[in-house]
């Protein structure tokens, strides 16, 4: 498993060790109820700025590695489990994300949903964590 982790990777679970909230947000849009379409898109999955504060070289590929460790079991990210804080700011005022708000917004069929969510660490995540990178 170790093998699969690049060293950004290995900093992002380093950070978990951290008492801090792993917000994440995923974006999309949907047609509006009076446009006679349905339907919608997803534009951003496990969006955060976890890689920042951990300070990844490539914090672009935050949302890869974050699939990585789904993939791996290491942990989970769940739309029911969300803080209760103002950790979600930051993440939602990112310029990226403004801009692309504005972006499906300008568009009088769609509205764009940001959906807050979670990252929880699995039992095995927190085992490879205590014993490989402490």
């Amino acid at each position: 498993m170790i093998a699969n982790l690049c060293a950004d990777e290995a900093r992002m679970l380093a950070y978990f060790l951290k008492d801090e909230p792993l917000s994440l947000i995923n974006l999309r849009w949907d047609y509006k109820a009076d446009s006679n379409k349905q339907g919608g898109k997803e534009v951003l999955q496990n969006f955060s700025h976890l890689a920042l504060r951990a300070q990844c070289q490539h914090p672009q590929l935050c949302a890869t590695y974050i699939d990585n460790f789904c993939r791996l079991g290491l942990v989970e990210t769940l739309p029911f489990y969300q803080y209760l804080d103002d950790s979600y700011d930051e993440i939602e005022a990112d310029p990226l994300l403004r801009s692309l708000v504005a972006d499906i917004e300008s568009s009088q069929e769609r509205i764009a949903t940001i959906e807050r969510k979670g990252l929880r660490i699995t039992t095995m995540g927190k085992q490879l964590i205590q014993t490989c990178l402490r």
